[in-house]
């Protein structure tokens, strides 16, 4: 049943990975198999993880994970296995009882500090996330200076307030994510939790997986581990360590034919907008598609806005006609197409910042507030 579950879980986070990436991108390659968890005795802890079969050129990244109420670390490194065929050592340990007390999320913090020095896992490749109770734990490891987490990722959990290292409006990143069942008001408190966390970090995002009928879950039901969403978290991690290929990106869900995205824009009575990258950038290009994809369309109010419209990918030497018409000569570009999808509204080229781009979107969405 193990190796099904992480047979399941390699394709699902292949295929993710595969469904954003360019022709000729690294994601394409991922592992549908990925390797079997070991069990070490840390800090009075076990700890269930996962180790890439070879340390990548760049360096291994690190993913630290708190486990919820009557979960335990085993089950996650199974779940967040994959993550190793892009180059992540995984660490989830197990508290001794239902949920975590004090004394053992510091222990959880000395681990990730023991594995990141034994593993040579610079700060900028360096994440921690928790589920559901486990969210508890977060704020510890996170807001440490000395570990210094280049993410902090609340699954099915939010955060209540509370103070936050000057360090992190320079270099931490959140990202709250939740199940198909946590229902609509406990994804409204995953977004204020985003929204309380996002002035005092770098960024700060809220995901949620498509609910299912029936609306929610019960108190005392488990919340269910949003697997879905397994491949955008990591592109997010990735994307916040500064890793970069050319057209693959996960922010939306992508469509490649500007013709299906039209008759989508129609369908849906939607505006929408047009990506258009270069597979292989250069110099200035190279850099302003860097921060497009790793920024920009990772900005928060950006997302809010382009969540709500048809989003289309295609590679400059398929679009020429395309920025012909909406008179673009640089790439990257996003063109804004009106609601229905008729008519192009405007185009941005070149160097493209969130001050510019969210007007745009924001003219074409349905909801046109500004995110508190």
């Amino acid at each position: 049943m193990r190796a099904a579950t992480r047979l399941l879980l390699g394709l699902l986070f292949a295929a993710g990975a595969a469904a954003g990436a360019a022709a000729g991108d690294d994601p394409k390659d991922a592992k549908p198999v990925p390797p079997e968890p070991t069990v070490e005795r840390l800090h009075g802890l076990r700890v269930d993880m996962v180790v890439p079969k070879a340390k990548p050129e760049a360096g291994y990244s690190f993913l630290v994970f708190f486990h919820g109420r009557s979960q335990a670390g085993k089950e996650f490194a199974v779940k967040l296995a994959p993550f190793a065929d892009r180059g992540f050592i995984v660490a989830c340990p197990s508290s001794s009882k239902a949920d975590w007390i004090v004394p053992e999320m510091e222990a959880v913090k000395s681990i990730a500090k023991e594995l990141c020095e034994k593993y040579e896992v610079p700060r900028e490749k360096r994440h921690v996330a928790g589920m559901w109770t486990g969210t508890e734990g977060v704020p510890l490891v996170a807001f440490d200076e000395e570990l210094g987490c280049r993410t902090a990722t609340w699954i099915d959990g939010g955060w209540g307030g509370g103070s936050v290292a000057k360090w992190a409006k320079d270099e931490l990143s959140g990202l709250f994510l939740w199940g198909p069942r946590e229902g609509p008001s406990r994804a409204e408190n995953f977004r204020k939790a985003s929204s309380l966390l996002a002035d005092r970090v770098k960024s700060s995002l809220a995901r949620g997986d498509e609910p299912e009928p029936g609306l929610g879950r019960g108190r005392k039901e488990d919340p269910e581990f949003p697997l879905k969403l397994l491949p955008f978290w990591g592109y997010f991690m990735e994307s916040m360590e500064g890793r970069f290929a050319a057209g693959y990106d996960l922010s939306s869900d992508w469509k490649d034919d500007l013709e299906k995205g039209k008759a989508d824009m129609a369908e849906k009575k939607a505006g929408g907008f047009v990506y258009v990258y270069a597979a292989k950038p250069e110099k200035d290009e190279w850099e302003r598609t860097r921060a497009l994809q790793n920024e920009v369309l990772l900005d928060r109010t950006v997302r809010h806005f382009a969540d709500q419209l048809v989003a289309v990918k295609i590679e400059k030497g398929k679009a020429k006609d395309l920025m012909d018409a909406a008179k673009v000569t640089e790439t990257p570009a996003i063109i804004v197409y009106k609601k229905g999808g008729k008519e192009i509204l405007k185009s941005i080229g070149g160097e493209i910042s969130a001050k510019a781009l969210v007007p745009l979107l924001r003219a074409v969405a349905a909801d046109q507030d500004i995110p508190k």
